[in-house]
């Protein structure tokens, strides 16, 4: 069973290109929220999910939004950095399995 998530816009051939630099650039969106949860910088991780939610949201990735929303959640009501590192555990996962590529469904 393959387990890739894949945007609606993966089958778009005139957007291909955009969503395959989207995706190719997610290793250095995952290597931030590492850094900063290793940092314990709040500030930063709730930048990156922020931005994250958007950028989902609009490439075609409603759980992803989701997860990235609820990183955000989770700082803005002040949570724990536990509770704030699992589900950024959570999105970084997701986020692997993000693929640009339709071939692989």
């Amino acid at each position: 069973m393959n387990k890739k998530l894949h945007s609606p816009l993966a089958f778009d051939p005139d957007f291909t290109p955009v969503l395959i630099e989207f995706v190719s650039n997610l290793r250095l969106r995952d290597a931030a929220i590492r850094e900063a949860l290793r940092s314990k910088d709040l500030p930063s991780l709730r930048r990156i999910a922020h931005q994250l939610k958007g950028a989902f949201g609009a490439y075609g990735f409603p759980a992803l939004t989701n997860l990235a929303a609820d990183v955000e959640r989770l700082i803005d009501s002040g949570e724990g950095l536990r509770d704030i590192a699992i589900a950024s555990d959570r999105l970084l996962d997701a986020m692997s399995l993000v693929s640009a590529e339709p071939e692989t469904l």
